[in-house]
């Protein structure tokens, strides 16, 4: 007899964009698959080209045209255009006993959730972001005041209020709902956002070598930032390398925005990789005394902070990150920032040579992929 079918939803696959939601939901689909389950992965294109070279027949991939009349764009966002018809389709012929939703909004609309509750399919929304909130990412009002909860804090104009309302109504139709840290939780929650459950994601364990402590008399320091370029610090990390008494290598792993900005700033002690896999990320990661996340917007529940506890390297982040929570509240004093706050990357560096298995042993914390996996296993009531 062959098994229900489990369906990943994401607005897209992982080699078309860096990071996000998408990456995680292939992550627990090649899982799915390596344990035999009937699962598929469905997502958009955003160009009309053949099927990738390593598509596998468990992938479904849906051309998204791209729209530039301003107007049909945010029709389109809110009702869905030809990518809700084609899902309409897929779900009538595949007939999937659940669907795992991901990152959507952008190419699948937010208005397939509610369909499905009246198809009466199990329903699971996994949160990666507050694009319920925004299309756009979401700053704090001030440094000290790191809470939102009231519409005027996001500033929204009337276009974007109706989306919010949409968007809303849309997850709170869904089965079963997930937010990965407490920061989103509340957030969320203060918004009527419908939270069921809270599952942290995961990392896998390292299998390399144990990194030797931070060597304190070694003249040069390695620092990396990984990702994106907006508002995730990258200008903080430049005046703190720049006011350091240490010449620090700034290490970049993410698309050429980051290194035009870093050439743009005059920085000339830097080191860049491109987009680079999970596995070449965490074998540099090895190589590094500290990994810089240090967020100026709110941030879920970024990977890079897991990846690096758990290759042995401490991060330093915002109060406003997901992940400022992992540590305990006395390494949180030292490796916690203010939003705004430009790192004394020197007393950094010297409180982990002081401090370094103490801050090593928070990685206890960050639960192992299959873990997770496990737990939403439960919840597809599989």
């Amino acid at each position: 007899m062959k098994k229900p079918l489990i369906v990943l939803l994401s607005d897209l696959h992982p080699e078309y964009s860096l990071g996000g939601g998408q990456n995680i939901a292939y992550e627990y689909f090649e899982l799915m698959i390596k344990s035999g389950l009937n699962a598929e992965f469905w997502y958009t294109k955003p160009h009309k080209e053949k099927k990738r070279n390593n598509q596998t027949k468990y992938e479904i991939q849906i051309y998204s045209p791209p729209i530039s009349n301003n107007l049909r764009f945010k029709i389109k966002h809110l009702i869905g255009g030809i990518e809700l018809i084609k899902f309409i389709w897929l779900i009538i012929r595949k007939k999937p006993a659940n669907i795992w939703i991901h990152q959507i909004g952008n190419h699948w609309p937010m208005i397939l959730i509610p369909i499905l509750r009246l198809w009466r399919i199990h329903t699971i929304v996994t949160l990666h972001d507050f694009s319920v909130l925004s299309r756009y990412k979401i700053q704090p009002i001030s440094s000290s005041w790191i809470t939102i909860s009231k519409l005027k804090d996001l500033k929204l104009t009337f276009y974007q209020r109706i989306r919010f309302y949409v968007f809303r109504f849309c997850v709170n139709n869904s089965t079963v709902c997930v937010a990965l840290s407490d920061l989103q939780k509340n957030i969320l929650s203060s918004f009527g956002v419908r939270i069921s459950y809270l599952i942290p994601n995961g990392v896998s364990t390292c299998n390399h070598d144990y990194k030797s402590i931070t060597n304190h008399q070694r003249y040069t320091r390695n620092i990396l930032f990984a990702g994106r370029a907006n508002l995730k610090g990258l200008d903080i990390l430049v005046q703190s390398i720049n006011q350091s008494n240490f010449p620090w290598i700034l290490h970049l792993a993410g698309s050429s925005d980051l290194l035009t900005y870093v050439k743009k700033m005059g920085v000339t002690n830097y080191k860049y990789y491109g987009i680079i896999t999970r596995d070449e990320l965490s074998e540099l990661i090895h190589q590094m005394d500290l990994v810089f996340a240090c967020s100026q917007c709110f941030d879920v529940y970024p990977t890079i902070c897991l990846e690096a506890l758990r290759h042995k390297t401490p991060f330093i982040t915002t109060n406003i990150s997901g992940t400022s929570q992992i540590y305990s509240s006395k390494i949180a004093s030292n490796l916690i920032f203010n939003v705004g706050t430009v790192p004394d990357l020197d007393r950094v560096f010297d409180y982990i040579s002081q401090n370094y298995y103490e801050i090593i042993n928070e990685e206890k914390k960050i639960l192992d992929t299959s873990e997770v996996y496990f737990k939403y296993l439960r919840l597809l009531k599989l």
